[in-house]
């Protein structure tokens, strides 16, 4: 499945172009409402020298410092950070609606490219066609704006966990033996997390594709997953090593720059990943460039008709 996927993803490259103006328009709505609420808190972190700390690390991760003084510096800003938005209850309020409303905004708009853009992978996919992106958001405007509130209130609530788990585990740093491994275990941690996550949700837009009723897509796709967890999660735990190798090396060759290359192009690779795991398990023929791909459960169906006749 994951050779098909990429296949598939160098055949419709031009998507991530698109999801990247996208991504870009999301970033900038968000960005504009969450303004009024930002900037009197990034005031208060200059006033308590929370910034110039804070570029005090960037500088140390670009210079090479070692890796438990850039964590001891972490833990240090976010303290002073809860300090500062704790001592005024005015702007502790404040803060938490800027959070609440860049969650819920840029994970609803997150949720609902989803639908559109595995829409036009559909059509790819099943008849090698082209669909038009804009068209497909539009189409499925009403069904796919129930999947992003959906998914939103189940991915919020398992990142809190994720965000929790990896945040303590971050500890590890500051323990003698434990300092050599930690991230390891934390990156480690962080992928398994997002792998079963992914994973089980691998086909609720597929399926939603199929019936147009999310929420009745979603009791079916869970379903499906369970029983294809293995094939599917090995998928995404591949899927996820290779983007966590990808976004590490261009995080440290390219100051971070890159990761705004390469984040459309994750986006796309999950959403292929996605449809690539429905069609394999529905036993479907799907294209990957020009020529179709033929899932194993089907050929081998094909092979035992091919027996039956000759017998």
């Amino acid at each position: 499945m994951l050779n098909s996927s990429f296949k598939i993803l160098y055949n419709r490259f031009s998507l991530v172009w698109i999801l990247a103006v996208y991504m870009l328009s999301v970033l900038i709505i968000c960005g504009l409402l969450s303004l009024i609420f930002v900037l009197p808190l990034l005031s208060a972190f200059r006033d308590a020298g929370i910034l110039y700390e804070v570029s005090g690390i960037f500088t140390s991760v670009f210079t090479y410092g070692e890796t438990v003084t850039i964590f001891t510096n972490l833990q240090r800003v976010w303290q002073n950070g809860l300090s500062v938005v704790l001592g005024d209850r005015g702007l502790a309020a404040r803060t938490f609606i800027i959070l609440a409303i860049v969650v819920i905004l840029f994970r609803f708009f997150m949720g609902l490219y989803e639908i559109a853009i595995s829409s036009v992978l559909d059509g790819a996919m099943s008849a090698n066609s082209r669909l038009k992106f804009i068209h497909r958001l539009i189409a499925s405007l009403r069904f796919a704006s129930i999947y992003a509130i959906t998914k939103t209130a189940i991915t919020v609530v398992f990142d809190a966990i994720h965000f929790i788990v990896i945040y303590y585990m971050t500890s590890l740093f500051f323990i003698e033996s434990t300092r050599a491994v930690a991230p390891f275990l934390i990156g480690l941690v962080a992928v398994l997390f997002l792998t079963v996550r992914y994973s089980f949700l691998a086909l609720w837009v597929p399926t939603t594709l199929e019936t147009k009723k999310t929420i009745k897509a979603l009791g079916i796709a869970l379903k499906k997953s369970s029983t294809n967890f293995a094939k599917i999660f090995f998928s995404f735990f591949a899927m996820w090593l290779f983007v966590g190798a990808m976004i590490g090396f261009f995080t440290i060759f390219t100051f971070g720059i890159g990761l705004v290359l390469i984040t459309p192009i994750i986006m796309l690779l999950f959403s292929i990943l996605g449809m690539t795991c429905h069609y394999n398990i529905e036993g479907k023929r799907y294209y990957a460039n020009d020529k179709t791909i033929t899932p194993r459960s089907l050929a081998k169906q094909n092979i035992d008709e091919d027996e039956e006749l000759h017998t």
